[in-house]
């Protein structure tokens, strides 16, 4: 009884909690406003450079990356668990968290799509030594989506 109970508990420290892929539950990234391109385009463009460093951006295509924002020491862990879901890495120490951001803006007529890509990972100290992804949980993506609204004081719609 003693080797079946020690087993399963080995068992559980290296695995964790397993969690099916896509199992997590998360905000919507994507709205819809309704405004022309041009004018989403420059109160995006405006809305990233004030909180992170733009990485590419090609108006033709809709498309804006961000560069890596990372944090390191015990507050990324606590920063990281806000806007994502963490993996099931019952040992897992968090020294340093990063997202990467993309944005993606698509006219539709007199509307225009924005969806919005995060992906967060975390340095793992203890056991792997190395990042693993923590999937998002919107939060980042629905916060900057409200401040594209206000910033267009337009009325805008869940895409998901």
């Amino acid at each position: 009884m003693n080797k079946i109970l020690v087993s399963a508990t080995t068992l559980f420290f290296f695995t964790g909690c397993v969690v099916p892929k896509g199992g997590y539950k998360s905000l919507p990234t994507s709205r819809t406003f309704h405004a022309g391109f041009d004018r989403v385009w420059g109160v995006l463009v405006s809305e990233i450079s004030t909180f992170a460093a733009i990485r590419t951006i090609d108006k033709a295509s809709g498309l804006i990356t961000t560069e890596s924002n990372a944090g390191t020491g015990l507050m990324s862990e606590m920063v990281l668990k806000v806007y994502a879901h963490r993996p099931p890495n019952f040992l897992g120490t968090w020294d340093a968290g990063r997202v990467l951001l993309s944005f993606f803006a698509n006219s539709q007529g007199s509307s225009t799509t924005v969806r919005i890509t995060a992906q967060f990972a975390g340095f793992e100290t203890n056991a792997i030594h190395s990042w693993m992804e923590w999937p998002t949980r919107g939060v980042l993506e629905n916060f900057l989506l409200d401040r594209i609204a206000q910033d267009l004081g337009v009325p805008s719609t869940d895409s998901r």
